[in-house]
């Protein structure tokens, strides 16, 4: 079985904007780096920064230590102080709109190119190999790749349980932007859900926090039997104490991981220390194990998976999400282990 991991870069990457004829174009809405979440972009980030207020502070903290501290670095120091300071419990609250916002609005990059993206692109080299399931772990909120299986493959996702029904399954371990999680809570009737759950005592409402998810619905703050809800996005952190996504979802994902014969990761680094705990007491050792990315991003991603304890016959391509495609395009297949370079050898030539 092939599994795919996904991270920022994937998102980033996910239109090849050097491509031969294709002007680059309001790169204001191109999903962002992770370091590029809270960027001077007045048209996303500033106008949802003017939305929530609480998260300027935040905003100017992450700005300031850039080339010093990473933004997972900034925002682990503030949930560290959450549990004792309800001021900075509700600017966490406050974050989670924030991002969910921003990165839905990230999200129609998809449809101002038409679709034509990467997340496609891969998408059909994958299904003409047809596989019998292959696992998709994505660690971005954005919706990229379900617009993508929406438009290829009739895929609805207006309930949790059609990501993993099909033989593509998607598992999103840090959350969704249209996906909230309970608070035990009922929305009143009086109030604007949003603004009732934003009213709340933080430490009050992150002790009320259940373990259901919903697909968003209505104001985005509740579910379909109008109980109160979070946006279900985790705070992007280095390490996490938690998994944000329906535990039904993680069962599927440690059924099938001893299955795994293969690992694809594009623009991610490895970084989910959690996650590669779950992984590293499942997966198979000795799998094969392809990375694309920069050579500094693959040189990252391996030392984190050998230092997680998972081993593999690890191989790499250094020219993007956007190269990856290019050079499946021109071979007329999806990339084998074979086509991807040792380690010791030189980079791969630019596409």
């Amino acid at each position: 079985m092939l599994m795919i991991i996904f991270g920022a870069g994937a998102s980033y990457d996910s239109v090849d904007v050097d491509a031969p004829g294709r002007p680059t174009r309001d790169a204001w809405i191109r999903p962002p780096l992770a370091n590029e979440l809270f960027a001077d972009r007045p048209d996303v980030m500033g106008r949802f920064l003017s939305r929530y207020p609480p998260v300027a502070a935040i905003a100017a903290e992450v700005r300031a230590a850039a080339g010093g501290r990473a933004v997972e670095d900034v925002l682990a120091d503030y949930q560290e102080r959450s549990g004792l300071d309800g001021r900075i419990a509700s600017q966490l609250v406050y974050l989670r709109y924030y991002l969910r916002e921003v990165l839905t609005a990230c999200g129609q990059w998809h449809y101002l190119h038409q679709g034509v993206t990467n997340y496609r692109a891969l998408l059909e080299f994958v299904l003409r190999e047809r596989p019998e399931e292959v696992l998709l772990v994505t660690f971005n909120y954005d919706q990229m790749i379900e617009f993508a299986m929406q438009e290829m493959l009739g895929t609805t996702f207006d309930d949790l349980d059609r990501y993993v029904a099909g033989p593509l399954k998607l598992i999103k371990p840090h959350g969704s932007v249209n996906w909230v999680r309970v608070i035990g809570m009922r929305h009143s009737d009086r109030t604007e859900a949003e603004r009732q759950v934003l009213e709340l005592d933080p430490l009050t409402l992150l002790s009320s926090i259940t373990d259901r998810y919903d697909i968003a619905r209505g104001t985005r703050s509740e579910d379909q039997d109008g109980n109160l809800a979070l946006p279900a996005l985790a705070v992007p952190l280095r390490a996490k104490d938690g998994f944000e996504c329906p535990p039904s979802h993680l069962g599927v994902l440690t059924n099938r991981l001893g299955a795994v014969t293969r690992v694809l990761t594009i623009g991610w680094r490895g970084g989910e220390l959690l996650y590669l705990k779950l992984v590293a007491g499942i997966l198979p050792s000795g799998v094969d194990i392809d990375i694309v990315s920069t050579r500094t991003g693959a040189d990252e991603t391996r030392l984190n998976l050998e230092a997680a304890g998972i081993n593999g016959d690890c191989r790499y391509l250094d020219i993007g999400f956007s190269g990856l495609i290019r050079r499946a395009a021109k071979s007329g297949r999806f990339l084998r282990h074979s086509d991807f370079a040792e380690w010791n050898s030189p980079p791969a030539a630019t596409e």
